[in-house]
């Protein structure tokens, strides 16, 4: 549905707060395989909280699909991003999220839908039975 309303050469950006831990990394792979419905390919990226915690790993990832993403290297994204912020078209702070592109894949996740959405597994906590 998202897809089917995005522009040509739009891309969807999907925001999920993360701890780091294994039932938030669960619930990320959860989004990553559901997204991967629609946009099969994906770029993602993790920005540090503005919260004020000693939970070293937490971290705001970030998701990227669309048909440019699908198309074009990650130098191209990464070029085509950085002249965006360059010429003030995006804030000067998306070059610092650059370095952090996830480049490990991400492990195999449940597909989410309307009729299977595991409430703990959405909530981050301990690995729901329907995932394992």
């Amino acid at each position: 549905l998202v897809r089917a309303h995005l522009n040509p050469d739009g891309i969807v950006a999907v925001n999920l707060a993360s701890s780091g831990k294994e039932g938030d990394l669960a619930r990320a792979s959860a989004v990553v395989q559901t997204m991967k419905q629609a946009f099969p390919a994906l770029e993602s990226f993790s920005v540090e909280g503005p919260w004020k915690t000693g939970m070293s790993p937490a971290k705001n990832l970030v998701f990227f699909g669309g048909r440019f993403i699908e198309q074009a290297s990650a130098d191209q994204t990464l070029s085509k991003i950085t002249q965006a912020a360059m010429k003030q078209q995006l804030p000067m702070e998306t070059i610092a999220l650059l370095n952090t592109r996830r480049t490990d894949p991400w492990p195999q996740g449940v597909v989410l839908s309307d009729d299977f959405a595991p409430y703990d597994l959405l909530l981050g906590r301990e690995r729901s039975q329907l995932v394992e």
